[in-house]
């Protein structure tokens, strides 16, 4: 089991299927389910599938997405919303990929790698009690952290030319630097997929294939990054700290008063007052 965690729009889904497409499983079939889009009371027919009559709207049997992904993977975005009377469920069929479908007594074996994915701060929610610890710990063989874009800029430039290359049609695209420049400013709170989008966008409006600032929508064009928070110092300390990085540079007291453009009794008598 892989367990993959980060920001929405970093792009889980697509490490999931490089997962899948890189494993011995790839010719089978990748199975994805969104557990925050299911209701509660359609949960386990969605996952074990039932049989016609188990309940008043199976009007025909249906097969559930463990059967659909075995051989393959199985992809549970949003995890750890999926309610904790289906978590134990899950669990007891992790334990020996065994199942029943909803209205019947025959039990089912399939072969699948669950891969799972979520948004949320997974140890909030185990102190919380919202998510159990004995299924979070059948669902985390290995687990993967993605980092939102905003701190990983230098990935910029590689998306970009993904997409173009994936979005173009094969056009030659220039790009203006200051377009990159903004680009690279930006935060992306909607990470990958909202950047994305974003290029999706550009190279519509890129009549001439150039890609060009004003192209840009207004939230980037306008973008102020968020100022960070200096305690303004007193002279004194900025003093003190500009001599004590002098001193760790020059080699002898004299060679430190000629850089710092004062004589060698201001310097003695500033390294007392300073305590250096």
């Amino acid at each position: 089991t892989v367990l993959i965690t980060g920001e929405s729009g970093t792009g889980k889904e697509l490490l999931a299927r490089f997962i899948h497409a890189n494993s011995s499983r790839k010719d089978n079939p990748f199975v994805a389910i969104n557990c925050s889009a299911i209701p509660e009371n359609l949960f386990e027919s969605e996952l074990f599938g039932h049989v016609k009559g188990a309940f008043t709207t199976a009007i025909k049997d249906r097969t559930g997405r463990l059967e659909l992904a075995d051989g393959g993977t199985l992809f549970l975005d949003e995890v750890a919303d999926i309610p904790k009377q289906m978590q134990v469920k899950l669990l007891r069929f992790l334990q020996n990929m065994e199942f029943e479908r909803i209205g019947e007594s025959i039990t089912r074996k399939v072969d699948v790698r669950i891969i799972s994915a979520t948004n949320r701060k997974v140890e909030k929610d185990l102190s919380s009690g919202e998510l159990r610890e004995d299924f979070y710990y059948r669902i985390v063989g290995v687990r993967f952290y993605i980092p939102p874009l905003r701190e990983r800029k230098e990935d910029i430039e590689t998306l970009l030319q993904y997409f173009i290359s994936k979005y173009g049609n094969e056009r030659k695209i220039f790009i203006e630097e200051e377009t990159k420049k903004l680009l690279q400013d930006y935060d992306w709170p909607g990470n990958v997929r909202e950047f994305e989008t974003v290029v999706k966008r550009l190279l519509v409006f890129a009549k001439d294939n150039i890609i060009r600032p004003e192209y840009l929508p207004n939230e980037i064009r306008n973008f102020v990054g968020k100022a960070t928070q200096v305690n303004p110092q007193k002279i004194d300390e900025l003093e003190k700290q500009h001599i004590i990085d002098v001193l760790k540079i020059a080699p002898t007291a004299k060679e430190a008063a000629k850089i710092l453009g004062i004589s060698e009794t201001t310097l003695w008598r500033k390294r007392k007052l300073y305590g250096l």
